[in-house]
């Protein structure tokens, strides 16, 4: 893929600017841009560059990074357990698997007692559950019959997530009801019954499922995110369209190499 932004990148991350100037260029650009004009880059001024943008910035650009635990090392363990605390939990695990053991413990004891439970879930599936695949990069309100007590926790919460175009309902023991398109809450009166809008048959997938088995139907839905249930009915993660596009390249993956001769008789040995 061309990379048509580089130069103009390159450019702004290496001229004598002000820190409010550089952050200025820099927010016309998208983080995979910037990401890339930074492998090009030296140690220091990368460095550099993550003191200017913040943590919340600097995280967004190391889900972009191909070979993230190159980039990870140049930081002080410290800092990395502070960046991988602002991202959402399947990015933070995808990072973690890319360390050794040793560096990937090291980082997860410096992390936040919740941050670390979050990302123990995700890595406590195998890789073919849909568990493993899933994010918390999702909303969830309270049932209530009042529009106007859901639009202010949906409000509350978005600061936090960016996947917010479905909303998920749950009861008082975080059990899955429904969802509620963002569309339907905003034209919504608020002399409306918020429970009117939730669908109560919108689709959902348990977490011990296998990935593979669940691909076709997913793709069937054509949803932007779907929820991710365990067998209490409580609702604790999503797959997003993206995860499904991860999971369907590991299916091919897969079966290319069990559909390789050589594969085959070396497995026979």
């Amino acid at each position: 893929m061309q990379k048509i932004y580089q130069g103009e990148l390159l450019q702004v991350i290496q001229a004598d600017l002000s820190k409010q100037e550089i952050l200025e260029r820099l927010e016309n650009y998208h983080f995979s841009d910037i990401a890339d004009a930074l492998e090009q880059t030296a140690t220091e001024k990368r460095l550099y560059i993550y003191s200017v943008l913040g943590l919340e910035k600097t995280a967004e650009i190391f889900s972009f990074y191909e070979y993230v635990e190159d980039y990870i090392k140049e930081l002080s363990p410290e800092y990395a357990a502070d960046l991988l605390e602002c991202m959402h939990s399947d990015d933070a695990v995808d990072m973690l698997n890319k360390l050794d053991e040793d560096d990937k413990d090291k980082l997860i004891d410096l992390m936040e007692e919740d941050a670390q439970e979050s990302i123990k879930k995700i890595d406590s599936y195998s890789e073919e559950m849909l568990g493993s695949y899933m994010t918390d990069n999702y909303i969830s309100i309270l049932n209530t019959p009042s529009i106007k007590t859901a639009m202010a926790e949906m409000i509350r919460k978005a600061g936090e997530c960016d996947n917010i175009f479905t909303l998920y309902v749950i009861n008082n023991d975080n059990q899955y009801i429904g969802a509620v398109t963002l569309k339907d809450l905003i034209t919504s009166r608020k002399e409306d019954d918020f429970t009117r809008l939730i669908m109560t048959s919108y689709p959902f997938f348990y977490d011990d499922e296998l990935m593979s088995k669940c691909i076709d139907r997913m793709k069937d839905y054509g949803e932007s995110s779907l929820p991710v249930l365990n067998r209490k009915h409580e609702i604790v993660g999503v797959v997003t369209s993206d995860d499904i596009i991860e999971a369907t390249e590991d299916k091919d993956r897969l079966e290319r190499i069990c559909s390789n001769p050589n594969h085959q008789k070396s497995a026979k040995i």
